[in-house]
């Protein structure tokens, strides 16, 4: 605690230093249009006479339309204005002893015809935008996207928060899909603290948190949409990209390459990268402790293992243009895993009495292998009538997953099963094939209908076989298929300062499940679903909106909730449920935004419900006399969630920056088959400071707390390593001509421990108890990271205005 205290003091000295001997130079300027209105939220780029390509700094004009800024030496300069629709201002100007402060009176932005028989001018916001189903990000505004990646760039986008472990939330939650460019990307999803800290943000145009996924996107799958879009210039032929490596005090390796190139008319950007996990960043203990109702016994379980191996990410997006009203895109994307899983364990059953029921120790291996792969074809129509388009986009998805489990016991005491180990081959095949169009229309010029159609064939297909040891095995042979059909249709309406929006969706499924092994007759269900969404937003003035949003979205069972096949050890069995149904999740949310250049604030209120939704449902039963938990699925869960968020972005001087995104939640689960109920609060957040040093360095200092948070009816989560407290230091330093080259160093928890623990308390059902699990090494570690920008061209892939996106499954994969 005394070296964190030294540490800020010194930042602060730092700061106070760097902008204490700032000298009183400046400028100053008021920004008008044609009609001597003040031009709000212009940009502003202050240039060195002598170098007029890199900006000094880039700003905007207040409400008012006025400009100034401190500048630290004399010397000639050059201020750039730029504002939609209107042609740009060159003003050059000087400041000396004798003028310190230039003052450029009143600027007239006059119009571009040309701009504006194009576009509709809007005022333009700084950084942060609020749209009525949507906040984004500017990231190609914010000047440090040159050096940074996307993991960095996340740290200031409200509604999202990034731990120091560079562990991702959006609105609370871990459950949200990542797209790319507007379609859903698993590469990024899966692993998107691996691979969204490697790409680099100099190659993105803005982040968008789709907070409320309309009839539009589906009403299916996840209440968060995390959307990631590049640049979509394409009037330069070249290529250009990024290579990044970047390696941490444990040593696991980790590197990347972005490239992007133009051939004529047809434009390509593909990605690709790596990371090495070792025993160093995963050795893992983990103990628990049950505490069983009826009988009195305990049991107390104790498992050390580590994993090791590697994991691939790629993908490219390629674009054709023939002509300004057609448009042909075609990606695609994946991420590999093959790892190994070694470990052991130590289990040992204890009557009320304190004497032992039995005892036995264990050894086991857990190779897997895992392979995800997406691809998607789409054409994009747009006529003479702005705005309209019409889509038509095809998706396939595959993942197959392998997974080889072997246990062995030893040092047996009283075992409760006959047989001496386990060995368990899983195989999965699951593929799907999306056929859908699109067309959005606008009416007059506040009016747009979107409507569409979609078609799914999904098919997941999984063999398990298990064998017991001298005793014999079981094999099931389990197909799924399901085929949905589904409409959607929305209006959109722009009136003044109001916005709405409201849409309806249908969906008709069909689910079909065959027991190829004849162990179970075959079934089949028909589903149909009416999901309707709406919101309303209020621009009350140029800084303050509010937003009210109603949403629903349901959830369909993957092949790891419906799989029955039995998964049996000596203490516990489990299996799916393939009688599981779709379950349907209802929100309310309500958004305040104050919006000034310099200040943002972001502020919600959240309540979401759900009846029959998927959960777990456990038992425990006596097996001559010896308590043996066993687990399943089942519509049997109710869900109610409340949460405010606050995200807050305070530019407290031109080189200081200050971030802060906090959150308050109460959750509670039901499971009124078994009388049971659980609810808790919890609080969680993350700040940053950033301050730009001389020399072309950045320091920062972040941190945060991460919060408690119910698991299901049974149990809770809540972090312990330094109270849920983690922080980190950073600086980085840019190299080379246009900053090409940078160099960053992160240090985690310096003074903090080494050791990451998280309990999870069992306070409800048939037994209770605590498990305490430990990360070893990722308490504390540091990490260098290099990024180096090499060719000079500005192309990226244009995307069509409308895609595929399928989030409705729940447990794709084990």
């Amino acid at each position: 605690m005394r070296r964190t205290k030294i540490f800020l003091v010194v930042l602060g000295l730092i700061i106070s230093y760097t902008t204490a001997h700032a000298t009183d130079y400046g400028v100053k300027v008021m920004v008008v249009d044609s009609l001597g209105e003040s031009e709000m939220f212009a940009t502003v780029r202050l240039f060195n006479d002598l170098d007029t390509i890199k900006p000094i700094y880039v700003g905007v004009t207040d409400e008012n339309g006025l400009f100034d800024y401190k500048i630290n030496k004399a010397g000639r300069y050059q201020l750039k204005i730029q504002s939609t629709g209107k042609n740009e201002l060159v003003n050059p100007f000087s400041v000396d002893d004798a003028t310190p402060i230039a003052d450029l009176g009143t600027l007239v932005m006059q119009d571009n015809a040309e701009v504006l028989g194009e576009v509709t001018v809007m005022a333009q916001r700084p950084l942060v935008t609020k749209d009525i189903d949507r906040i984004g990000y500017d990231v190609q505004a914010d000047e440090s996207s040159k050096t940074s990646s996307i993991i960095e760039m996340l740290r200031k986008v409200p509604m999202v928060n990034v731990d120091a472990q560079n562990n991702i939330t959006v609105k609370g939650s871990t459950s949200f899909k990542v797209y790319k460019n507007g379609r859903p990307n698993n590469s990024f999803t899966n692993n998107p603290k691996e691979v969204l800290s490697a790409i680099p943000a100099s190659m993105i145009k803005r982040i968008e948190v789709i907070t409320e996924p309309g009839a539009k996107y589906d009403a299916e799958g996840v209440g968060a949409i995390l959307n990631i879009v590049t640049l979509e210039n394409t009037s330069i032929k070249g290529v250009m990209g990024n290579v990044s490596a970047q390696i941490n005090s444990l040593g696991t390796p980790q590197g990347s390459l972005w490239l992007s190139s133009q051939i004529d008319k047809v434009t390509v950007s593909a990605y690709a990268g790596t990371h090495y996990m070792n025993k160093g960043i995963s050795k893992s203990e983990t103990f628990t402790h049950y505490d069983y109702k009826d009988s009195g016994s305990s049991m107390d379980y104790v498992s050390k293992g580590y994993y090791k191996g590697s994991g691939t990410w790629f993908g490219a997006d390629a674009s054709w243009e023939p002509d300004t009203l057609n448009l042909f895109n075609l990606s695609f994307n994946g991420y590999w895993h093959d790892l190994d899983v070694p470990g052991s364990t130590s289990t040992i059953m204890s009557a009320a009495d304190g004497s032992t029921i039995y005892s036995y120790k264990s050894k086991y291996s857990y190779p897997q292998s895992y392979l995800d792969f997406t691809g998607n074809i789409s054409y994009q129509r747009s006529t003479h009538r702005k705005g309209e388009t019409f889509n038509l986009s095809y998706l396939v998805s595959t993942t197959d997953q392998d997974r080889d489990q072997s246990q062995e016991y030893f040092d047996m005491v009283n075992m409760p099963v006959n047989y001496t180990g386990t060995h368990s081959v899983f195989d999965l095949k699951f593929i799907e094939h999306t056929f859908q169009a699109d067309w959005t229309r606008p009416f007059g010029k506040i009016h747009t209908l979107d409507v569409g159609a979609k078609y799914i064939y999904r098919d997941n297909h999984s063999t398990t076989t298990n064998e017991y040891i001298g005793v014999g095995e079981t094999f099931s042979d389990f197909s799924h298929i399901t085929q949905v059909l589904a409409g959607y249709g929305e209006y959109r309406l722009r009136l003044g300062r109001w916005s709405a929006k409201a849409g309806i969706r249908y969906e008709y499924s069909y689910l079909k499940a065959d027991f190829e092994d004849g162990t179970q007759p075959g079934f089949s269900q028909n589903l149909s679903d009416w999901v309707p969404s709406a919101a309303i937003s209020w621009q009350a003035n140029d800084a303050n909106s509010f937003t009210f949003n109603y949403a629903t979205r349901i959830n369909r069972p993957g092949i790891s909730y419906l799989n029955p096949a039995i998964e049996e050890g000596p203490n516990s069995t489990s299996q799916g449920n393939p009688d599981l149904a779709s379950a349907r999740h209802n929100s309310l949310k309500l958004t305040y935004m104050y919006i000034k250049p310099l200040f943002n604030l972001n502020l919600s209120a959240n309540y979401e419900f759900s009846n029959d939704m998927i959960a777990a449902y456990k038992t425990v039963e006596s097996i001559d006399g010896v308590d043996h938990i066993f687990s399943t699925y089942g519509n049997v869960g109710d869900r109610r969630h409340f949460f405010v968020n606050a995200n807050m972005q305070w530019s407290l001087t031109p080189k200081t920056q200050f971030v802060l995104n906090g959150m308050a939640s109460w959750t509670q689960y039901k499971v009124d088959r078994q009388g049971l109920s659980l609810a808790r609060w919890g609080w969680g957040g993350f700040a940053r400071l950033s301050h730009q040093l001389p020399w072309k360095l950045r320091a920062e200092l972040a941190g945060g707390k991460n919060q408690v948070y119910v698991n299901d009816v049974y149990s809770y989560t809540e972090p312990k390593t330094n109270s849920g407290w983690n922080y980190y230091l950073s600086l980085q330093r840019s190299f080379l001509k246009e900053d090409r080259l940078s160099v960053s160093v992160y240090v985690l928890n310096p003074f903090g421990s080494k050791v990451n623990s998280t309990y999870q308390y069992y306070v409800n059902g048939d037994y209770t108890g605590y498990s305490d699990t430990r990360m070893l090494n990722v308490g504390k570690m540091a990490m260098l990271r290099v990024a180096y920008r090499f060719g000079s061209v500005n192309a990226q892939v244009k995307k069509t205005a409308k895609s595929i996106s399928n989030d409705d499954i729940i447990g794709r994969k084990l």
